[in-house]
């Protein structure tokens, strides 16, 4: 488990947290970190607990392996439409994409087969 901690949130920006992490808890695809719970600390800040995916960061991926042969980005780009596409047709929108969101794991499969998109809030990946 991961538990993710965000800072202190108006009145209005809690109620939207909540929908979110509401929302997000109902999604089931691989390529979708879990949110296993969400709730509010005695101190007022919103926390998500989240599956813990042991991963690495698009970003600092990118940083130590580009540039990437166009093969490896099509399947990165596959698999992230995927998981966004899946979100999308429950009604969830990740609304921060961007490479610092997206945390991957490699599969022995395949060095790029398998992606976990983190949620909403928290962020995604592939």
């Amino acid at each position: 488990m991961a538990v993710k901690v965000l800072k202190t949130l108006t009145a209005a920006q809690m109620v939207s947290f909540q929908e979110e992490a509401r929302a997000t808890s109902k999604l089931n695809h691989p390529g979708i970190v879990r949110v296993l719970d969400f709730d509010v600390s005695p101190g007022g800040a919103p926390y998500m607990v989240l599956d813990f995916v042991d991963g690495t960061v698009l970003t600092e991926f990118l940083e130590d392996n580009a540039p990437l042969k166009w093969t490896e980005c099509c399947d990165i780009a596959i698999k992230l439409c995927e998981a966004l596409s899946y979100a999308h047709d429950h009604r969830v929108l990740h609304r921060d994409i961007q490479p610092g969101n997206v945390t991957f794991r490699i599969s022995r499969a395949s060095r790029y087969c398998r992606r976990v998109l983190r949620p909403l809030s928290a962020s995604l990946s592939i």
